[in-house]
């Protein structure tokens, strides 16, 4: 998945974060979902959050921050 913005401010620029293949993409919309304000409990097969403030190096999803100014 890749980024194009900052999201008003509310994501960290320049950022490569990638997650396990056990983690479910859900997890990432619902973190998005709640950098734009909405309160969702669960989204799909969600099993948590994915903190967007880390990330680790494995063989699941990536996400790209692409920003342009």
């Amino acid at each position: 998945m890749i980024l194009a913005g900052k999201g008003g401010g509310k994501l960290r620029a320049g950022r490569h974060l990638t997650a396990a293949q056990s983690v479910p993409m859900t997890n990432l919309y619902l973190s998005l979902l709640d950098k734009m304000g909405v309160q969702q409990e669960r989204l799909g097969d969600s099993s948590g959050r994915f903190d967007l403030g880390r990330g680790f190096v494995t063989s699941g999803f990536t996400l790209c921050y692409i920003f342009t100014e």
